[in-house]
Formats: structure tokens, C-alpha cells, sequence
């Protein structure tokens, strides 16, 4: 399977210094929005007083959970594969079943070993079982349910697309992933995002400063609308 190539570790952290809203508010100022590229209300961060937000590339695999004779692959080949690849990276589980989430296809064991070969969280499109003891870990999840089991637990394959929800992931993309959720950043977009930070900023300061203004009216608030963002104003009549 071909490796990515990593972007520069100092461009990972400045994304890492801001939260996941900001960045795809800037990814919609400069033209690069993708509804395909952040998750739905479906998907949870269960550990949400954890160091939030983390920022990697994803490590994908589809797996299955109570299907008897389901495919299954070598689980360590994925190990592998991840051991390999340049980090920090983020394990992507999703459940491809026909009942996906009805078993659980992660639990606390699972999550160190990812832990060990440098992933610095999970996102599961299906459920995680061992809550309990996964909580003590130390390591950010995102999963789309909880369950206390899970029977013939199986993977089918790792490092194709996958779908958590509306969010499309391939192996190696950057994700990034905070209390609200997880976003997926293209390569190409992250100096451009980064060079749009102080701008998208200094806006939410204005707006925080009208917000404030002393008997502020909607006059006011329309006029900086008029400037700054004329699309909440509707459509003109023509």
C-alpha cells in the first residue's frame, strides 16, 4: 500500500493551536468548504475533558461484528501498516455490517495498542465496548455508539475510504477532531487555512465588538452585516 507524505510537524501544530469550527469556518471564507468533509451529529466525543483537539493522519479499517463468515483480514497487517506510517495518526474504525453498531468493534485493549504505534485518538463509525476501562487511558475517542459486548468481531479490510456519517475519510488524510466533532483538511489547504486564521480572527472580534456596543440596534447590526458577511441579509428583491 503506497505511503502519504507527511506535511511539515509545525503546520500540524498551528491547526492543533485551534478548534475545529474555526478552521472550517476559514475552509468556507477561502473557497475550500466540503459538506463531505466533517462528521454529523451521529459521532461523539466521549472524552471530552481529555486535551482537546487533536490533529493527525488517518489510519482507516472496516470491520464487522456478529456476521458469521464474514471476511478477516490480518489485523496485523494493519498494525503494520500504521507502525510504518509517518505520525501523529488518528485509527479510523468503521463498521460496514449489516447492522452497524449493534456489536461493539473496539474496546480498551484495542485503543493501547493503537496508542503505542502513535495514534493520538480514534474515530469509530460504529460502537466501542470496555468504556469503563478506556476512560482510564488517557486516549481522545469519537464513536457513533455505545455497547457493553460484541460477538465475532471481524476486519474486513484497512486503508480504503471510509464513511463515518457525512464524512468521507481516505488513508492518510489529515483529520482533525475536537468536542464538536472531526473535520477532514486536504493537504493543500492547510497553508492557505493557516495564512486565513488572523483574518477570520480579527472578524469575530468585530462582531464580538458590535455585540457589545451600549444600546446597540438592528440598524447598527445590519449595516455590519452589509460589510462584513451580506449573505445572512437574505436575497434582494429585484
Amino acid at each position: 500500500m503506497p505511503m502519504f507524505a507527511p506535511i511539515p510537524a509545525e503546520q500540524l501544530e498551528a491547526l492543533r493551536r485551534e478548534d475545529c469550527t474555526a478552521i472550517y469556518n476559514v475552509m468556507k471564507l477561502q473557497g475550500l468548504a466540503d459538506s463531505a468533509a466533517y462528521s454529523g451529529p451521529e459521532l461523539r466525543c466521549l472524552f471530552p475533558d481529555l486535551p482537546l483537539p487533536i490533529v493527525g493522519y488517518a489510519m482507516t479499517s472496516e470491520w464487522t461484528a456478529g456476521e458469521t463468515g464474514a471476511v478477516n483480514a490480518d489485523y496485523l497487517d494493519w498494525m503494520e501498516h500504521m507502525e510504518a506510517a509517518p505520525g501523529p495518526k488518528i485509527s479510523v474504525m468503521s463498521d460496514i455490517g449489516a447492522q452497524p453498531g449493534r456489536g461493539g468493534i473496539v474496546g480498551d485493549g484495542m485503543i493501547a495498542e493503537y496508542t503505542a504505534f502513535g495514534c493520538v485518538g480514534t474515530v469509530v463509525g460504529g460502537s466501542v465496548m470496555d468504556i469503563r476501562p478506556m476512560s482510564a487511558l488517557g486516549a481522545p475517542v469519537w464513536a457513533t455508539g455505545i455497547v457493553p459486548a460484541y460477538d465475532q468481531l471481524r476486519m474486513t479490510a484497512f486503508g480504503r475510504s471510509v464513511a463515518i456519517g457525512p464524512l468521507t475519510i481516505e488513508n492518510g488524510d489529515i483529520l482533525m477532531a475536537d468536542e464538536g466533532g472531526v473535520i477532514r483538511i486536504a493537504r493543500a489547504a492547510v497553508p492557505v487555512i493557516l495564512r486565513g486564521m488572523a483574518a477570520f480572527r480579527e472578524l469575530e472580534r468585530s462582531v464580538a465588538a458590535v455585540s457589545r456596543r451600549p444600546g446597540l440596534t438592528a440598524a447598527q447590526l445590519r449595516a455590519w452585516y452589509a460589510e462584513n458577511e451580506p449573505e445572512f441579509l437574505g436575497d434582494e428583491e429585484t
